[in-house]
């Protein structure tokens, strides 16, 4: 059976992420795939310091064993992952990017800095909202995301673009959205 990590990477409980993430889940149990979600910004955890004990060890361990260091080890293991998250600054929320820094744990020297072995059937579908900003940003974003998941094994990836969304509610009342959201998850699934 597949497993499907949802991050929510918005610091807003209520606004278009989360009614992405509620709709993911709300998908997920409908069609009874096992799930497991989680809202970056309400995660204590520590930022990477770069004091590179996870590489000079050979371990890869983090020396923060924390809930960053559980969700990375989850979605690790899961086959596929839904991150949903606003565009803050022409870039992804602090805490999130805070998260996905700690990736480095997973990072693979022995190929140059390339990263590590991925496979097709490792999906990732990233959905981002904005209000002003061109799509070619939100697009910069979603390939660094991608980017970084692929240090976690995840070799194929879907984008979701959602601009001109200046209200918490715009997802929630657009069937359009809703339709492309469900689409990438029936992908995601598949």
């Amino acid at each position: 059976m597949k497993k499907v990590v949802i991050i929510n990477g918005s610091p807003r409980p209520d606004g278009n992420s989360a009614a992405m993430c509620g709709f993911a889940a709300e998908y997920l149990s409908r069609n009874n795939i096992d799930y497991e979600s989680f809202r970056i910004y309400g995660e204590k955890f520590s930022p990477c310091i770069g004091c590179d004990v996870c590489h000079d060890t050979g371990t890869q361990t983090c020396v923060f064993q924390d809930a960053a260091a559980d969700i990375i080890r989850k979605c690790r293991a899961a086959d596929s992952v839904f991150v949903a998250l606003p565009m803050y600054g022409r870039g992804a929320p602090g805490h999130y990017k805070e998260f996905q820094d700690r990736f480095y744990v997973e990072y693979d020297f022995a190929k140059n800095g390339f990263t590590k072995i991925t496979s097709p059937d490792k999906k990732l579908v990233v959905a981002i909202t904005f209000g002003g900003s061109p799509d070619s940003v939100a697009e910069t974003i979603c390939y660094n995301i991608a980017f970084a998941f692929q240090d976690l094994g995840y070799g194929a990836n879907e984008c979701l673009i959602f601009g001109d969304q200046r209200h918490k509610r715009e997802f929630a009342q657009s069937e359009e959205q809703q339709k492309a959201v469900e689409n990438a998850l029936g992908w995601l699934t598949e």
